[in-house]
């Protein structure tokens, strides 16, 4: 009985592996990426967006085929002047699957850009369209990740704003947008759910991943939970806008986990055994869902 279970137990841990190694291709077809945005625009206010990237047709360019990349409506929920997304054409891709590479043509540029490298080793670099003038992200791990039911690799590039990229998903801030690094106050983007055909398999295949559009109703979005002072020595204090939060993550500079905080009811927390300079500050509610902050430990 104990060599059936271990064999059994191999067997399916191989599979795994197999399934990891595997090369799943970029998306040609009927595709959706459903994407929440946030950001806090000093003082011309704040936005929390909800918007659909989809695969929109094709389009031939310097004799190559591109599958365009287009935002059908943006949902906002914004005081003051603030925005983040735009609808319409967001560029076209193509992909080079025998070298494993994503290339993009931004709107009105003729000249296509690395997007996705699917060949990179923990460590290597990230360049090319992913990457903001001043920003340097590497490989910091490569796991796999459950899309469907199947195992695919991701790569993991940057613990200030938990961005990963998933191989035949792409990233998991935004598909298209830049890296801020660990710059703070940088709009945060995350994937809410991905959608090949009609099949939702990604962050499972029970969610709902309807492309946003003018006619979907817009759901009421969480208010954004404060931080201050920033900057800040003693400690500060968190506003949690009526939020039921479990825990308080904190990270340094270099994505390295500090501490881990329960909330409390008083929502005051001792930052002076926190290293100087910039530390991540990430919240989770009860649903599991987290906000980013960024905040800036300064001298006494």
């Amino acid at each position: 009985m104990k060599k059936t279970l271990l064999f059994a137990v191999l067997s399916y841990t191989f599979s795994l592996i197999g399934q990891a190694n595997t090369y799943y291709p970029f998306p040609t077809g009927v595709t959706v990426w459903n994407f929440n945005a946030q950001a806090v625009c000093t003082s011309s206010g704040s936005t929390v967006e909800d918007y659909s990237i989809i695969i929109n047709g094709d389009t031939t360019i310097n004799s190559l085929t591109y599958h365009k990349l287009y935002t059908p409506f943006v949902q906002r929920n914004v005081s003051g002047v603030c925005a983040l997304a735009n609808n319409g054409y967001k560029g076209a891709i193509r992909e080079d699957a025998t070298n494993k590479k994503v290339y993009i043509i931004w709107p009105q540029e003729t000249t296509d850009f690395i997007l996705y490298d699917f060949n990179l080793q923990v460590g290597d670099t990230i360049t090319g369209a992913l990457q903001m003038a001043g920003v340097v992200d590497t490989v910091i791990s490569i796991d796999a990740v459950i899309v469907g039911n199947t195992y695919r690799k991701r790569w993991n590039i940057n613990n200030c704003y938990n961005i990963s990229i998933i191989e035949g998903i792409g990233s998991t801030f935004g598909l298209i947008e830049k890296s801020p690094g660990c710059f703070t106050d940088f709009a945060d983007f995350s994937l809410t759910c991905f959608q090949q055909g009609s099949q939702t398999t990604f962050p499972n295949t029970s969610s709902n991943c309807q492309t946003i559009t003018s006619t979907v109703e817009t759901t009421v979005a969480k208010q954004e939970i404060a931080i201050f002072p920033n900057p800040a020595n003693g400690e500060i204090q968190l506003d949690f806008k009526g939020r039921r939060i479990k825990e308080v993550h904190l990270f340094n500079i270099l994505g390295e986990l500090i501490d881990v905080r329960q909330a409390t009811n008083t929502n005051l927390m001792r930052i002076d055994n926190l290293p100087k300079g910039t530390v991540m500050v990430v919240t989770i509610d009860e649903d599991n869902q987290r906000t980013y902050h960024k905040i800036i430990v300064s001298e006494r």
